[in-house]
């Protein structure tokens, strides 16, 4: 006979399927003692198995694959998101974020003396006028807004048909000194902010053979940055301009030109219509005018052609004399956009008022979106004014 003690009789452990709740614990609860640790250990490695092998089905077959389009349609409302996140612009029609869409314009005078060209910064310009100033020679003020432009110039001098034009905008005025009567009448204009040049915001940049008054440069944000020193409001507040959308492509003539001949030939600027592009492109003096800094040659949506009456006083501006324009009231105005030419009325009924344009019937002349360059001419040089169209021609286009 054995010396040993005898075993213990061990309980069955019933099959879980069988087991009522009480057994079902008691089940567990006897996993749990040292004689069953095994079993504990075998069964968990079961189930850490069988987990494994399920994500790993369903990482293949299920997880990588994209929802059906039936079921995900209609589920939630389609966004887009570049509709949501802009808006036209007040000063030039065209699409940017809502920020910059009533951003204030800046209105800065920049020269065009041969000496001067190429110019930096036109490219950007949401508009621009251009108008005589002594001896023949035109001069710029360009319009920012939505659009930036990291140099801008060479920025000149103030005149005082510049001022009532960039008051109409209630703009922020930048410009380098000025004639006699324009700087008598900046203070009197409150719908402008003075920008006058200062080392903080303008620089110079010398170059070889070219005098010291055609090398004065800023930017948008250096200008925006003295507005804001100054404490001007960064928002616009001049009113409403009408605009449209580009035309269909069948609606375009097949070509067109616009010339405007100010005085000599040094400032005769010549417009080329581009019916694909629906815009036209600038050349200056005979060759493509283009921008300094991206070497792109000018562009613009529109060409407005105003006819303003212009007078020469000798006595002012210490002497030197001084050219002053009838900017208030109505005068003829054409419209060239979309490769077509139309005839209205300019007004403005105040100089702190925007000029707005008209159909000879009345009805307000929409832009299209865009960049617009305002050509300003005396009655005396409209017979210089020259247009041409070329329609398409249809009769090679395949029947329907």
């Amino acid at each position: 006979m054995s010396d040993s003690p005898p075993k213990e009789p061990q309980e069955p452990i019933a099959p879980l399927a069988e087991s009522s709740p009480t057994t079902t614990r008691a089940w567990f609860k006897g996993l749990t003692e040292p004689r069953h640790r095994g079993r504990l250990i075998l069964l968990s490695s079961i189930v850490l198995v069988v987990i494994g092998a399920s994500l790993a089905a369903y990482q293949r077959y299920f997880a990588s694959e994209p929802a059906p389009a039936a079921v995900t349609e209609g589920l939630l409302p389609t966004v887009t998101v570049a509709e949501a996140e802009t808006r036209p612009s007040s000063l030039d029609g065209t699409s940017v974020s809502p920020e910059l869409a009533d951003q204030r314009p800046l209105a800065v005078m920049i020269e065009n003396h041969p000496d001067a060209r190429p110019q930096a910064g036109l490219s950007e310009a949401g508009a621009v006028w251009e108008a005589m100033v002594e001896g023949g020679i035109t001069r710029f003020m360009a319009l920012y807004a939505p659009r930036s432009a990291s140099k801008i110039g060479p920025v000149r001098s103030a005149r005082t048909q510049y001022l009532h034009w960039a008051a109409g905008y209630k703009a922020l005025y930048a410009h380098a000194g000025g004639s006699q009567g324009a700087l008598a009448l900046i203070p009197t204009l409150s719908g402008i902010v003075d920008l006058p040049h200062t080392a903080a915001y303008f620089h110079r940049e010398p170059q070889p053979g070219i005098a010291s008054e055609h090398t004065l440069f800023t930017s948008t944000s250096e200008l925006y940055d003295f507005a804001k020193e100054k404490g001007a409001s960064l928002t616009a507040d001049f009113g409403e301009i009408r605009f449209s959308q580009d035309g269909a492509l069948a609606d375009r003539p097949a070509s067109a030109s616009v010339s405007v001949d100010f005085s000599t030939d040094s400032y005769k600027v010549d417009w080329t219509y581009d019916r694909e592009k629906n815009h036209y492109t600038r050349s200056l003096a005979g060759s493509p005018h283009v921008d300094k800094v991206s070497g792109d040659q000018l562009t613009a949506k529109n060409i407005v052609v105003l006819v303003v009456e212009r007078s020469f006083n000798p006595n002012t501006n210490q002497g030197k004399g001084e050219w002053t324009y009838v900017t208030e009231g109505a005068g003829k105005v054409y419209i060239f956009h979309e490769g077509i030419m139309s005839q209205g009325t300019w007004k403005k009924e105040r100089k702190d008022t925007l000029l707005k344009l008209y159909y000879e019937h009345g009805e307000e002349i929409p832009l299209v979106a865009g960049a617009t360059w305002y050509e300003v001419i005396p009655p005396d040089r409209e017979a210089f004014l020259t247009h041409s169209e070329t329609a398409v021609d249809t009769s090679t286009e395949p029947s329907a």
